[in-house]
């Protein structure tokens, strides 16, 4: 097909025979660039001609020009950019799709690919208009509000002067860590947690009639009708609402059994293929529910309940010692993972004390190469330690701040209690009929972004003060007179369309947390990452291998 005779996926340990031509197309990665050299130095050594295009998505790097120098072969390979745009996955949730950039970013302090995510924001002004409204939260947030003005100077604004977007906020993913280090409740934050689900498709693995397992790819769009309706619920009312579904398409079948045979025809003409399409994406769901329970058991209940005592700031020690047992039975590492870099971030970072004594338990439990996992957790803030804890004075400090019981206060504390973002738990609260976005996490936790979000839509708070609240370096960029001079008042957002764009992932739980006060709201709100992250995939970025 157009001129292709095979495709194949990139093998590391050797590469394909091809015919005259041969493309590559990979990421701007440069150890995939290394076995891509590796394999065509292979080919010249064993015989000369043949032509090579590589195709590095989404830009070029200087380092990768400099390999391929260095390896003699530059000037012998053709290169080529493929700058794609951010990709729908689903109803008004758009990825660029790429999961490198946190480790690039926060773990590596690589801004190259900024200028690719600033392009991609650029991208969408000219479709939708450039917003009389942006907020830039984090360091590189700010970072990507010059290289967009940059990019509207040099490569054009939007023709229109009007904005089908009424609020633009960036932000960056380590200003709220919290949504992702947490156990999710919902439908397809848990799918996330359990099963690969990669561009919005997850692989089922069902037995045949000779008991065979077969892998089946399903695309979770909400174009399927049963998907769309329960995505977003607490895990606890999905199979409420699979099982009434399954009744109802059991009544439609039986159906057919007082028909004539005039409306038998019809029916099968009409109605047999969208029964038989529901039948089978049900039966898809009933198999990642059980998967979702074998996978989790006892395990979900356990971690949101330690948990909510991190986030409660409940007796310490026995959070602790709870990691501690889970380390002694060599637990699954990354839940450990989580629950100690979620209690060092409430608790704005341990002691020195409990700090060497979590890291030496999971080295002995987890391997000593992990040594470097903690210095990289470290780097991008999710392991706090004091900086100089073999100092005497750190050590008087800490007796004098036990024996004087001043009252302690930390950024997450702090603003968690200005932005109210634990909510108040009552015997009322209801997670099949949530009154608050906190519902994604079993009514423990509200998520940043979507409490601004909030606040924004609702006018509860003056753009002054709600900015005031948030932590971290915010930029702020009103376009038009009418917004300048509301910054002291309730902003007004018209059109009540807000896009959200997270620098480093976004998660399914805080789409979920979006997407519900959308609907509850009356308001439109696109969620944009990087890519779509959830704990394992952003603690596996500070783990080398």
């Amino acid at each position: 097909m157009h001129g292709v005779d095979k495709m194949y996926k990139l093998d590391r340990l050797g590469g394909q025979e091809c015919n005259s031509t041969t493309v590559y197309l990979i990421k701007t990665d440069l150890i995939t660039a290394k076995v891509v050299c590796n394999q065509i130095n292979s080919h010249f050594s064993a015989r000369e001609g043949g032509k090579f295009h590589i195709i590095l998505i989404p830009k070029m790097l200087t380092t990768i020009e400099v390999l391929f120098e260095e390896e003699g072969l530059f000037g012998r390979v053709d290169f080529h950019i493929f700058a794609w745009e951010l990709i729908q996955l689903d109803s008004k949730i758009l990825s660029f799709e790429a999961p490198k950039i946190y480790k690039h970013l926060f773990i590596g302090n690589d801004q190259s690919f900024l200028t690719s995510i600033a392009k991609s924001i650029w991208s969408l002004c000219h479709v939708f208009g450039k917003p009389p409204l942006s907020i830039f939260h984090g360091k590189y947030s700010n970072l990507i509000s010059s290289l967009l003005e940059h990019w509207l100077e040099e490569a054009g604004a939007p023709d229109r002067s009007d904005s089908d977007i009424g609020c633009m906020l960036v932000l960056d993913r380590d200003v709220d860590y919290a949504p992702v280090l947490m156990m999710p409740g919902t439908y397809t934050a848990l799918i996330s947690e359990v099963m690969n689900l990669s561009t919005g498709t997850v692989e089922i693995k069902e037995q045949n009639n000779e008991k065979r397992q077969l892998a089946v790819n399903m695309l979770l769009t909400s174009e399927d009708e049963i998907y769309n309706q329960i995505k977003n619920k607490h895990f606890s009312d999905v199979n409420v609402y699979l099982k009434q579904k399954a009744n109802e398409l059991i009544t439609e079948k039986n159906k057919g059994a007082n028909m004539s045979i005039q409306e038998m025809k019809n029916f099968v003409e009409g109605q047999l293929g969208k029964l038989r399409n529901e039948c089978l994406a049900l039966s898809n769901h009933f198999n990642i529910c059980e998967k979702i329970c074998n996978e989790m058991g006892q395990k979900f209940e356990s971690f949101s309940k330690c948990q909510n005592n991190i986030l409660y700031g409940g007796a310490k020690r026995e959070v602790i010692m709870e990691i501690e047992d889970m380390m002694g039975i060599s637990d699954d590492m990354f839940l450990v993972l989580r629950l100690i870099c979620l209690l060092s971030l409430v608790q704005n970072g341990l002691t020195a004390d409990e700090a060497n004594s979590l890291k030496k338990q999971f080295l002995h439990s987890y391997g000593h190469y992990h040594l470097s996992t903690f210095y990289n957790l470290e780097k991008c803030g999710l392991f706090m330690t004091p900086p100089y804890p073999g100092e005497i004075s750190m050590k008087i400090a800490t007796k004098v701040a036990q024996v004087v019981p001043f009252p302690k206060k930390n950024m997450f504390q702090l603003t968690a209690q200005k932005l109210k973002l634990i909510p108040d738990i009552s015997e009322t609260y209801c997670l099949k009929n949530p009154q608050d976005a906190g519902y994604v996490f079993g009514g423990a936790y509200i998520p940043i972004v979507a409490q601004i979000v909030n606040y924004l839509i609702r006018k509860e708070m003056s753009l002054k003060e709600l900015i005031k609240c948030m932590p971290g370096n915010i930029n702020c960029k009103p376009e038009t007179k009418l917004i300048a001079t509301q910054v002291d008042g309730a902003p007004d957002i018209n059109p009540r369309t807000i896009l959200v764009y997270f620098v480093g992932g976004i998660t399914y739980a805080e789409i979920a947390a979006l997407q519900f006060l959308e609907a509850r709201m009356g308001c439109r709100i696109l969620c944009c990452g990087s890519s779509i992250i959830n704990a394992k995939s952003m603690l596996r970025s500070a783990i080398v291998t």
